[in-house]
């Protein structure tokens, strides 16, 4: 089993890669297979998840908060219906606000609310503390489009566009080092492993 999963890896390497010259049909097989893979394990920890909270849940006598999730679950199968498909939406309604509510906690809690709290429980004794709170208003005040004549207002937005671009560019050059710490990683595998 340990050279054919080798072989399988340089294969299917080799043919991600491929992509780089032509687009071609292997590729569009390997691309199908990998979301395919990716498609069945998430459904199958998904099974697992519905199990472990039935299991949890129903089978040990919380029948009525058991049963709210099968129940909503159940109300999507409507949009099938023509009839009824407006039952479908309450769901949808639920899943939709619950996942705002979840992205919006994490934004605001990792962003802003993480440097409000290191600036409240600190002095601003240290330099990197007065920066961070000058770098943060600045960029809120970029994304404050109000019209005012105020110089100072407008000179911190003209700062914080800047340390915005600024933000955006480590981003993307972040980004870019994943993905070419990945190639260098494919790149070993093919040297190492295969050759």
């Amino acid at each position: 089993m340990g050279e054919l999963d080798i072989y399988v890896g340089v294969i299917l390497t080799l043919v991600v890669f491929s992509y780089l010259f032509k687009d071609n049909f292997l590729y569009m097989i390997v691309e199908n297979i990998f979301i395919g893979v990716s498609t069945a394990i998430v459904m199958l920890w998904g099974i697992a998840t519905v199990q472990q909270y039935l299991h949890q849940t129903v089978y040990q006598g919380d029948m009525i908060v058991g049963f709210i999730p099968i129940v909503l679950g159940g109300m999507i199968v409507f949009r099938y219906s023509e009839k009824n498909k407006w039952i479908a939406k309450i769901p949808l309604a639920f899943l939709l606000g619950i996942g705002c509510a979840y992205s919006l906690r994490g934004i605001i809690g990792a962003s802003l609310w993480s440097q409000v709290t290191v600036l409240a429980t600190t002095p601003l004794t240290s330099i990197s503390n007065i920066l961070s709170l000058l770098f943060t208003a600045s960029v809120l005040l970029f994304f404050n489009h109000v019209k005012t004549e105020n110089k100072v207002v407008i000179g911190l937005g003209s700062m914080g566009k800047w340390v915005f671009y600024l933000g955006l560019g480590i981003s993307l050059g972040y980004i870019i080092m994943s993905q070419l710490s990945l190639l260098i990683d494919r790149i070993y595998f093919l040297f190492s492993k295969w050759l």
